[in-house]
């Protein structure tokens, strides 16, 4: 139970503490994404692209269909090369797979005609991002892991020791009594680890300026 974000960052939203616009409190941006997206890669879907792929796979079926019937070959041969000329479904994301069959695999789909009725979900999803160096981050980091370090008297030493980031972090994995804190508490704890992973990923990733992921609702 629970929504997910994934990304550059992923992990797991607490349950019952914290809503799905949780970067805003860290001074990230939320934008509500639109329109639809694949299944099994929940990449965007761009209807028109799919029917222009669809219509120059048709066209090049028609063409060689009208270069095959000006040879001097006999019908019979003809008939048999354009057996092998098939029409190829455009019902796949380019971005992520050679065809519509790697596709339909990685979706758990085995029957090609239901794939070509059901292959996109509505978009659910909240885009969210956030700068390096984005002044509201530090502070609000700052001022959390101090208000932290005030709840036991003790250094905060929950750490991230590798970019393979983990979505079962609880109030025991962090050595807190979940029954003892406030709801004010438990939601500034759970903002505290999104920015832990945030940190993290800009440590890992110099190069990079933004981090950016999206989130279930």
């Amino acid at each position: 139970m629970g929504r997910y974000y994934s990304g550059d960052i992923n992990g797991k939203f607490w349950f019952g503490v914290q809503s799905s616009n949780a970067i805003e409190d860290l001074g990230g941006v939320v934008e509500e994404q639109e329109g639809y997206e694949w299944q099994g890669c929940r990449c965007d879907y761009d209807s028109d692209k799919i029917e222009q792929r669809a219509l120059n796979n048709i066209n090049c079926i028609k063409l060689a269909d009208k270069v095959l019937s000006q040879t001097i070959l006999d019908d019979d041969i003809v008939e048999k090369i354009m057996e092998h000329i098939t029409y190829k479904s455009p019902c796949y994301c380019e971005f992520c797979f050679n065809n519509v069959e790697e596709h339909m695999d990685e979706a758990g789909q085995d029957d090609i005609e239901e794939w070509h009725q059901d292959h996109i979900y509505e978009n659910d999803c909240l885009d969210m991002w956030i700068d390096r160096d984005n002044e509201t981050f530090l502070n609000v980091m700052k001022e959390m892991k101090e208000e932290i370090e005030e709840w036991k008297n003790l250094d905060f030493n929950y750490n991230i020791e590798s970019s393979e980031y983990s979505d079962d972090v609880t109030f025991e994995s962090l050595n807190f009594n979940e029954n003892i804190l406030s709801d004010n508490q438990k939601l500034l704890l759970a903002n505290y680890t999104m920015g832990l992973l945030i940190e993290e990923f800009f440590r890992l990733n110099p190069e990079r300026e933004v981090c950016q992921f999206h989130g279930e609702f």
